[in-house]
């Protein structure tokens, strides 16, 4: 009842301050959202995502060290150096990348419990696979092959372990950055809900106090602006509504009241009553029209400030200057308005950078998309290329096994042919023609085997190479199999030549102490090709593991990779989700009308 007993000024300044104190608590959970925002969008910028690309940089460094020890153990002098080069440049850069790692956990307080601990399992076994590493090379360079193999053996599991606590700590980050792009789009839905909530009270804030001041001054200005205009027809006989108000319009109701007796005691003076009345209906109107003007102003811009429009003050020409005992509550309005129309934009500029920073996210995600799909087709087609090439390796593996055989057949037709060496005297000039084209086949296989060996390696180095290299282990593949094929047909003529021996030494009889010697040489070189064909069956079998192993890392990689994919789809996902939060939240403050949003609409205009 207090509030309705004060003046005008006092009622509208009571409705206004209602408003700025919303204002002020509205403001305030804005501000209070938009910098939760900004702290979630710095985590998984400025930290999470440097801690990752730390965590990559380990993981490329281990990968490739890994590839780099087996190739010391596998390659000759030549190229074991450049392996041993590249695990050195790849060891320095582990070292600089595990410095940033470092400050950017003391950054952070030291990280997490989880960060701690993962970093600590990837440092113990740092410090348990470096010493093997340089152990490996040493043995190697040493000539101690058995021994660097055995090291290899050591250290394969630890770098699997070693790349697992890598991907481990990767994962812990990526987890948190989806937590908090979850937390950041529950804080834009209540962002946006709380907008349009706030919004609704505002206009039924503006919408009571209009009808407040209507009931308050324009009713009472009407009523008595009646009463007026019946005193004006010279009807006295009247009740003065509103003389108990204790505000304007009980001070003005008072003065007609006064005026209308004064008319009653002067009827005597019709002159004087008529100028008197005339001088209280003048002061009465200027007043109502004071007054009217206010109610006029003030209506007018509540209904803009409900629709929105922030751009339009109250203003006191200098031709019609507003009301003075009014001027004070039109500043204060003036002031709230334009508070508000800042706070609008500094909300609509927050969003939009929300939105800028979403957007941003959305599109390094789809980039990182894209280049792991294409790095998943390249391990496809490595994949394909290195299952074609074990499958060749082990063609030309059973090829060498058929080759064996026919050596050892070759010996034992050579064996026959000595028992019968009686009978091959007049033949002895076309066996010593045979032996000389024997002599040439078995240079060929050797040739032959050593080429084989050469390019069973190069198929070695480009397996562990593994990327566009997949169309040179075609091209080795090729060459092994044409390789295999020259062996098949020059054991064909041996086993020619030694059939066509064996049907002249039947006729050599008389040379049977020369054919003994020539025969001898004949049964030396079968051991060789033998033992030849040996050899390469040997190494054919041993790439045949080797490139069962490729393959199958080949095969982890890819999953690492569509996993990686996976994950990258994910975050594209979040990121759009907060780009269209962020734009809903920018159709919402759309419906402000600003000065600053109207320069911006005619600039773009």
């Amino acid at each position: 009842m207090t509030l309705f007993r004060a003046g005008i000024g006092a009622r509208l300044g009571a409705g206004y301050a209602v408003m700025v104190a919303l204002l002020i608590a509205l403001t305030a959970m804005y501000v209070g959202n938009v910098n939760g925002l900004r702290a979630d969008l710095a985590q998984i910028n400025d930290v999470n995502a440097v801690k990752q690309r730390f965590a990559i940089n380990f993981r490329g460094s281990v990968h490739d060290r890994a590839i780099a020890i087996r190739d010391v153990v596998m390659l000759d002098m030549g190229d074991r150096a450049a392996a041993i080069a590249e695990i050195t440049a790849l060891a320095q850069d582990y070292a600089e990348s595990e410095q940033g790692m470092s400050q950017m956990m003391a950054q952070t307080a030291g990280g997490s419990p989880t960060e701690r601990e993962i970093l600590a399992r990837i440092a113990a076994i740092q410090a348990q696979t470096n010493p093997l590493v340089a152990q490996i090379i040493a043995d190697r360079e040493s000539g101690n092959l058995a021994a660097a193999q055995a090291g290899l053996a050591q250290a394969r599991p630890l770098f699997v372990e070693w790349l697992a606590a890598i991907n481990a700590f990767i994962d812990l980050h990526e987890a948190d950055n989806q937590r908090i792009g979850a937390d950041v789009s529950a804080t834009t839905d209540a962002f946006a809900r709380v907008a349009l909530i706030s919004m609704g009270i505002a206009i039924a804030l503006a919408l009571v106090t209009a009808m407040l001041v209507s009931r308050s001054i324009v009713r009472p200005v009407a009523g008595l602006s009646a009463v007026m205009e019946k005193m004006s027809l010279g009807n006295f006989d009247l009740l003065i509504p509103h003389v108990k108000r204790r505000d304007e319009i009980g001070d003005m109701a008072a003065r007609v009241d006064i005026f209308r007796k004064a008319l009653l005691d002067a009827t005597v003076a019709q002159r004087q009553q008529s100028e008197m009345q005339q001088a209280a209906r003048e002061r009465a109107e200027a007043e109502a029209a004071r007054q009217a003007r206010v109610v006029r102003d003030f209506s007018a811009g509540l209904e803009r400030l409900a629709a929105g429009d922030l751009t339009q003050p109250i203003d006191s020409p200098p031709l019609d200057p507003f009301p003075a005992e009014y001027e004070l509550l039109r500043e204060r309005y003036n002031s709230l308005l334009e508070k508000l129309a800042d706070l609008v934009w500094q909300i609509s500029a927050a969003a939009s950078g929300v939105r800028s920073g979403a957007k941003d996210i959305d599109q390094a995600a789809r980039d990182l998309s894209d280049r792991t799909e294409r790095q998943a087709a390249t391990l496809e087609q490595s994949s394909g290329a290195i299952t074609l090439l074990l499958e060749s390796v082990r063609a030309t593996s059973v090829k060498a096994g058929e080759g064996e055989a026919a050596g050892l057949s070759n010996r034992e037709q050579a064996q026959a042919g000595a028992q019968v060496i009686h009978e091959i005297i007049t033949a002895m000039r076309a066996i010593e023609r045979s032996s000389a084209q024997m002599t040439t086949i078995i240079d060929v296989i050797d040739d032959i085997a050593l080429q084989t060996n050469l390019l069973a390696l190069n198929a070695g180095v480009e397996a562990a190479r593994a990327g566009e290299a997949g169309r040179g282990f075609a091209v080795v593949a090729t060459e092994v199999r044409n390789l295999a094929g020259r062996a098949s047909d020059s054991a064909r003529e041996i086993r020619s030549l030694i059939t066509e021996s064996s049907a002249q030494v039947t006729l050599g009889s008389s040379l049977v102490q020369q054919a003994d010697t020539k025969l001898d040489a004949i049964l030396e070189r079968a051991s060789e090709v033998q033992n030849v064909m040996i050899d390469i069956a040997g190494a054919t079998g041993a790439q045949t593991t080797s490139l069962t192993e490729i393959s199958k890392g080949v095969d982890y990689l890819d999953q690492v990779t569509q996993q990686n994919s996976a994950v990258a789809t994910q975050t594209t996902s979040c990121a759009t989700g907060l780009t269209q939060k962020a734009d809903a939240l920018m159709t919402v403050l759309a419906f402000f009308s600003t000065a600053r949003n109207t320069e911006q609409r005619l600039r773009r205009a």
